[in-house]
């Protein structure tokens, strides 16, 4: 029962805004999550990618989000992945949640996205 509620706590402070806006800019938290987070958008987030693997540094992307509603969300964070797939070199990977593109509302969506995504991946 607690496991529920902090989870459902989680997941609503995920989704707002408000609560992103105080991580981001925030003192406390800004240098945590500038080390972790590398753009808050594609283009950012590459030319971060770019510098590191001009290191020989291998990088995990991430698109942020949690839970989708409905399907719309899914079909968009699943376009996003994509996005991300068509933009990085074989070196680096992603790292989807499953939850993201559609887990919690429709097992066989989700499961579809997934199998594009690793059809569409340098990775096999």
């Amino acid at each position: 029962m607690l496991d529920s509620i902090l989870r459902s706590f989680i997941l609503s402070l995920s989704n707002n805004k408000n609560f992103e806006k105080f991580l981001v800019n925030s003192k406390i938290t800004k240098k945590l999550v500038d080390r972790f987070v590398a753009g808050y958008d594609l283009n950012s987030a590459l030319e971060i990618l770019n510098k590191l693997n001009s290191l020989n540094i291998r990088v995990t992307l991430d698109y942020l989000g949690e839970s989708v509603l409905d399907k719309k969300e899914a079909e968009k964070t699943f376009l996003e992945y994509m996005k991300i797939l068509n933009n990085i070199k074989n070196e680096n990977s992603i790292s989807v949640k499953l939850t993201s593109i559609g887990l919690d509302i429709d097992e066989k969506l989700a499961y579809n996205y997934l199998k594009e995504l690793v059809q569409n991946s340098n990775f096999i």
